[in-house]
């Protein structure tokens, strides 16, 4: 009887000591899905038929390191396209869950002939948006807006990036 009381006590001091290193086990960090490089379209609403229907990007995403809730993300467009389009880098994006949220960020529009009256060729639009990666981490689907306010100009924006080996 005293054996089986041991082994019990033996036991039961094992399991207790598992479980607490598995409580105590460090958090992952909800960042890491997004680290990486992504491939993708953006797809404005609304821009004018001298300026392309989508435009190629990469990503890079990496983490802030001076917020834990934030990514920072190096845009760069298609090279064909570098002339008459510009991202503001780096952008940043707040974290919650499986999606993230755009600060606020700027892309210049270069007309590449002249653009209808009234508008000057020059437009910087400031954007906003979202994205959310799918359960399998492959695939971000972003979503937001555009707009300019000198000239009363605004209209939606689309995304859908891919994950690079």
């Amino acid at each position: 009887m005293k054996k089986i009381l041991m082994i019990a006590l033996v036991l039961s001091t094992v399991i207790s000591a598992c479980k607490k290193d598995k409580d105590t086990a460090s958090p992952v960090d909800a960042r890491d899905k997004f680290l990486g490089t992504w491939k993708g379209d953006i797809i404005p609403s609304g821009l004018p038929p001298t300026l392309p229907a989508s435009i190629k990007v990469t990503y890079i995403f990496s983490k802030n390191p001076n917020n834990a809730n934030e990514l920072l993300i190096n845009a760069t467009v298609d090279p064909a396209l570098q002339s008459s389009v510009t991202i503001s880098n780096p952008l940043t994006a707040t974290i919650t869950g499986s999606s993230y949220t755009y600060k606020e960020f700027n892309i210049t529009l270069t007309f590449p002939t002249p653009p209808p009256p009234p508008l000057p060729g020059v437009i910087t639009a400031k954007c906003t948006g979202t994205g959310t990666i799918n359960a399998e981490g492959k695939v971000i689907t972003e979503s937001g807006n555009w707009s300019n306010t000198t000239f009363s100009l605004s209209n939606n924006w689309s995304s859908t990036l891919t994950k690079q080996p």
